[in-house]
């Protein structure tokens, strides 16, 4: 799986806030993009999206059957997708498609 930025590469499946893979958590204001929690930093925003992803009790009262509806779609995804959103190319902590990559590993049963 792989995971660019949707303005310079071609990409199969986006990932951003506009699709079931979307970010519920984010470190920008809220009002400005469609999360519903806001985070301290970006590292929070995608680690509390893995840890919500996770099933995390912490996170439970956040929109569970988009939660379900998303794990499903991550586990769908061809092992050859291509993930695409705003913020790659950055670290793995600065951009949730990482996270849905190794959700999808998880998922797959992959090593």
């Amino acid at each position: 799986m792989q995971i660019v930025n949707r303005k310079h590469s071609p990409f199969t499946h986006y990932v951003g806030r506009g699709s079931v893979f979307g970010n519920p958590f984010t470190h920008l204001p809220l009002g400005m993009t469609k999360a519903v929690v806001q985070m301290d930093t970006v590292e929070s925003s995608v680690g509390a999206f893995l840890a919500w992803a996770n099933g995390d009790a912490t996170w439970a009262h956040i929109e569970p059957a988009r939660r379900i509806k998303m794990l499903a779609a991550i586990r769908a995804l061809p092992e050859n997708a291509v993930l695409g959103c705003y913020c790659a190319p950055c670290l793995e902590t600065q951009c949730h498609g990482y996270a849905i990559a190794a959700l999808h590993a998880k998922l797959r049963g992959a090593k």
